[in-house]
């Protein structure tokens, strides 16, 4: 058995869909024996995880990554984004409030 990274892409549709197209892309962790059976899986629960409702419907669109872990993926990048502010200083400030709270929840 081995882990899998995989980006899973959805579609969200807001009542009649008279909007801006929105895209969620999740990365999420798959145990399987191979890339196949991994890629399988994702779409699997893709599939399953579809939720339409009267206001928001979450349609599965496709699996369109996959990695295998391993001790080469060590230091890699699994997730970037860009934050742009006005605030720059308050920023930085608010994530290293974040780091401490979390280096406090690890060691208790």
């Amino acid at each position: 058995m081995n882990a899998y990274l995989v980006k899973m892409i959805f579609q969200i549709v807001c009542g009649s869909g008279e909007h801006r197209p929105q895209f969620d892309e999740q990365l999420r962790l798959i145990f399987a024996d191979d890339e196949k059976k991994a890629v399988q899986m994702a779409k699997l629960q893709g599939g399953a995880e579809c939720n339409v409702s009267e206001l928001v419907q979450w349609k599965f669109i496709a699996v369109t990554d996959v990695y295998l872990f391993s001790k080469d993926l060590d230091g890699a990048a699994l997730f970037s984004t860009i934050t742009e502010t006005e605030w720059g200083e308050a920023y930085i400030v608010a994530q290293l409030q974040k780091e401490k709270a979390l280096i406090r929840a690890i060691h208790c």
